[in-house]
């Protein structure tokens, strides 16, 4: 993706379980520690959902990384009472 361009992808949710209401956040980085500096603006439509709904991750990239082409963001998803999952996305950039 070209500096200042931006982009839209959809994601599902799903489970392979009874699950209520859960929660979806993307950041740069690995979701874990946090990234520096930031080259994308990111958001979500709603963040949080239920089986078979789906959701718009929206992407905006502020800069190019200095060390190379691909920023590393990380869909974390996570619901009462289950595992946190972390589901790794690379944007390129330029």
């Amino acid at each position: 993706m070209p500096v200042g361009s931006s982009k839209s992808f959809d994601v599902a949710y799903y489970s392979d379980a009874p699950t209520g209401l859960w929660y979806l956040t993307a950041v740069e980085g690995n979701g874990i520690t946090a990234a520096s500096p930031s080259h994308v603006k990111l958001s979500l439509e709603h963040g949080t959902g239920a089986n078979g709904q789906q959701d718009t991750v929206n992407v905006t990239v502020e800069s190019a990384p200095a060390g190379g082409n691909a920023i590393l963001v990380t869909l974390v998803s996570s619901a009462q009472g289950h595992t946190t999952h972390y589901f790794p996305v690379l944007i390129g950039a330029y």
